[in-house]
């Protein structure tokens, strides 16, 4: 698991593009100092996206609780090719911790309630 601690500039997020690869990647306010405008949140989840993470899970928001969504992290109403998940602001703080002493390993289960949208490409007509 990666933390971003910045996202912009996005050059900062080309530096990282090896600890990216093939990692989860977490970010949240922190990482766009502050709570984020939601060009913002889109600008950055496309750059990540692009620099292939296993997968995204982020915490933001006016109080990182539950204030937005994963679906937000999508664009022309898809389901993102990509695992995409939400954490409590206290789980993100967590996570942050344990980073701090060390690599740390999660593990997160995603069950899709429609079976027949497995792909944002295949799903509408």
């Amino acid at each position: 698991m990666v933390y971003l601690p910045r996202v912009f500039p996005t050059s900062e997020l080309d530096a990282e593009k090896d600890k990216i690869a093939d990692s989860i990647v977490l970010f949240d306010n922190q990482s766009f100092g502050g709570p984020p405008t939601f060009e913002a949140i889109v600008q950055a989840t496309l750059r990540v996206h692009a620099l292939h993470p296993r997968a995204v899970i982020f915490t933001f928001g006016l109080n990182g609780n539950g204030t937005q969504n994963a679906l937000l992290l999508t664009t022309g109403g898809q389901i993102s090719d990509m695992p995409v998940a939400q954490l409590g602001l206290e789980d993100d703080l967590l996570i942050k911790r344990m980073l701090d002493k060390g690599p740390v390993t999660v593990q997160f289960s995603f069950k899709n309630p429609h079976p027949a949208q497995r792909r944002g490409s295949e799903c509408c007509s």
